[in-house]
């Protein structure tokens, strides 16, 4: 919903199709969930030092330690707006959260049945995303302007 509380659409195919595994990819939790009073004891609190992202690292331990169960209906309404935490610190978010996911990646890929070999495979993509991002976005440029940039140096 936006500021005035107008639903502006819904998350049902994302909903509809969450899995465990993309748990290693993204925070697809969502804000509406319940655990055993065990489970917390277990995984012990949020992790202070990963502002900003300490729901997804608390997740990653929870799906290491026990189960996680997604339901395919939508339970809440979701409010969005250009001065949430998540909007205004996006870059320090992500910073965050692929610190929660280098530091679970290993266990929680193994709870699910990954090899070492795949594991080693999705921490290097976790931390060269932004690098091969940025090169996407590099490349891309230079396309888009190669033949002002050729006869930029062409006529030197």
């Amino acid at each position: 919903i936006d500021e005035n509380g107008k639903i502006i659409g819904t998350l049902n195919d994302w909903c509809q199709k969450r899995t465990i595994d993309e748990l290693l990819y993204q925070n697809n939790i969502g804000a509406c969930f319940m655990y055993r009073h065990n489970i917390a004891k277990q995984v012990g609190n949020y992790n202070t030092n990963l502002f900003l992202a300490e729901d997804y690292d608390y997740w990653m331990r929870i799906a290491s330690t026990g189960n996680i169960y997604y339901s395919e209906e939508n339970h809440y309404l979701y409010r969005t707006h250009n001065k949430s935490l998540s909007i205004t610190r996006m870059k320090q978010v992500k910073k965050a959260a692929k610190k929660a996911q280098l530091a679970n990646i290993p266990t929680l890929a193994k709870k699910l049945g990954y090899s070492n070999k795949d594991i080693k495979k999705i921490i290097l993509k976790i931390k060269y995303n932004d690098v091969i991002s940025n090169l996407k976005n590099i490349c891309q440029k230079f396309l888009q302007y190669k033949k002002y940039i050729s006869k930029f140096f062409f006529n030197l």
